[in-house]
């Protein structure tokens, strides 16, 4: 058997930049890794089939609409192995929640093309990996490097930047999801707020995803208040995330948000291992 570990990331910060011949928004976005994490077990069965049994919080849509089941399929096709005296059964133990703007989807897809290229001895290059991982999201080749990285074009081209911090990181993550679809939709591009007079705390995003969900604004002004800590929007949302400057003050900020606001609140903390097996 072998386990991947699948961590999702923050937007410390997104702007978005263009409309692309394609469809797509340019955008030029400033990614970090995070501790919080799914696992991906990976498996065989003598069925001769692909299994995928998802555990933890429940994952919108059919077995086949997953991206994990997707990114299998690809990596198949891909390499031409078959199923047939391979079957597989794909265990996925989900921690991040969905719709929530930190990538929980990409990296899993991820931690499948990774698991199963690690499973079936290598039969994938780094490059045909992330052509395999860009054809799937926009933000997934990201996973396959981690730590902390600048991403542009789509969010297909990353680069690596040198960092270490071991920040402690506290998330909020609403009772609901947004479509980052209908976010897109609600976006104007207009001349956006110069990132080096607030370098972390800046999301072309937000706006739109307050007009998707007026209930988000309410929560970062709530935050704002309870906390007197900066809050700031990962993704297309619906997490909101903030620097704790001390992991003693966790305990007190957990009970007076809790007793307010309708949520859920995790510490995490950054990190640099991108999915790993």
């Amino acid at each position: 058997m072998i386990t991947v570990k699948s961590p999702a990331k923050l937007n410390l910060i997104l702007k978005i930049t263009g409309k692309r011949p394609d469809g797509y928004h340019s955008i030029e976005t400033i990614m970090q890794e995070i501790a919080l994490s799914d696992t991906l077990e990976i498996n065989s069965n003598q069925e001769g089939k692909l299994n995928l049994i998802l555990e933890g919080i429940k994952i919108p849509g059919t077995i086949q609409d997953n991206l994990v089941y997707k990114a299998a399929q690809l990596f198949f096709t891909k390499t031409k192995i078959t199923l047939e005296n391979n079957g597989i059964n794909l265990k996925l133990k989900k921690m991040i929640p969905c719709g929530s703007g930190m990538g929980g989807g990409s990296s899993n897809a991820v931690a499948t093309l990774l698991g199963l290229n690690h499973y079936f001895n290598m039969p994938l290059t780094k490059d045909q990996l992330i052509e395999l991982a860009g054809s799937l999201g926009s933000d997934t080749v990201f996973f396959l490097i981690g730590g902390r990285c600048h991403c542009s074009g789509r969010g297909e081209v990353v680069n690596r930047l040198e960092n270490n911090e071991t920040t402690s990181v506290l998330l909020f993550v609403p009772n609901f999801s947004i479509s980052t679809a209908q976010v897109f939709k609600n976006f104007t591009l207009t001349k956006q707020a110069d990132p080096k007079t607030n370098p972390y705390y800046l999301n072309d995003l937000e706006s739109a995803a307050f007009k998707v969900s007026p209930e988000l604004f309410k929560i970062k002004n709530t935050l704002k208040e309870l906390t007197l800590l900066d809050w700031s929007l990962t993704g297309s949302g619906s997490t909101y995330f903030c620097m704790l400057p001390s992991q003693d003050k966790f305990k007190s900020i957990a009970e007076i948000v809790n007793k307010n606001l309708s949520g859920q609140l995790i510490l995490t903390s950054f990190q640099y291992k991108g999915c790993h097996v």
